[in-house]
């Protein structure tokens, strides 16, 4: 018999779940060991009174160290490691899906659903030039009657409820450009919004569609091991 041996470290509360992964792939637990450890070190000193206290920190350390061991003489071992190391893959590359609501078949489904922000930096920068044009006249404005003798209270409130109208207009024609776009991309003319909006979808689905495909293949992957260590 020659055996292959393999230590993994491992969160406490992980243990029987590592446990049952590598059981099916012919591994049998030679030992589990809890490492717990706590370390503490002085990071300052103040002193009060002629008493001095000492302020530490302390480092713990607390995980479950497993060591495995296979026979690599064992039936159908190459394909074993092989399924293994695939499984392995799929685990490193593993993530959430993003969510899709059950009742979104199409693309205008989910643009509706998630109302995405299809605006351009050229869209966006033209309202910000705009907007900083009228600003930088506001604040001219602004100088020349805090430098002047005709500042009074009536004009400061002039100026602080122009200035308010200049920030209710900034954010209202963002959101206004926003919903434009977005309603051009649900038009089934080709444009260069509705393309953004098709990329973005397209992202989702394949990212969900990456995702089944990955639980797909563990499950066959399971299936497989059992089927050849049980031969």
């Amino acid at each position: 018999m020659s055996l292959e041996i393999k230590s993994v470290d491992v969160e406490n509360e992980e243990e029987e779940k590592v446990i049952t992964i590598f059981q099916s792939f012919g591994w049998k637990l030679k030992s589990s060991q809890r490492i717990f450890n706590q370390t503490s070190s002085p990071r300052g000193a103040i002193s009060y009174e002629n008493l001095t206290y000492i302020h530490s920190e302390t480092q713990t350390v607390d995980f479950t160290k497993l060591v495995f061991e296979r026979d690599t003489k064992m039936p159908n071992y190459d394909e074993i490691v092989e399924l293994e190391e695939e499984f392995w893959a799929l685990c490193a590359n593993f993530s959430e899906p993003p969510y899709m609501p059950p009742d979104v078949h199409t693309m205008e489904d989910w643009a509706t659903h998630f109302y995405p922000d299809l605006r351009t930096s050229k869209d966006k920068n033209k309202i910000h030039f705009i907007h900083g044009i009228i600003l930088l006249t506001y604040f001219i404005i602004f100088v020349f009657i805090v430098n002047s003798s005709i500042i009074n209270s009536s004009s400061l409130l002039i100026l602080f409820t122009f200035f308010a109208i200049i920030g209710w207009s900034w954010h209202h024609s963002l959101n206004r450009c926003r919903e434009k776009v977005f309603k051009i991309a649900l038009k089934s003319e080709d444009s260069v919004y509705r393309s953004m909006l098709k990329e973005r979808y397209d992202n989702v689905i394949k990212k969900i569609q990456k995702h089944e495909h990955c639980v797909s293949r563990v499950a066959e992957i399971h299936k497989r091991t059992a089927e050849l260590i049980e031969k």
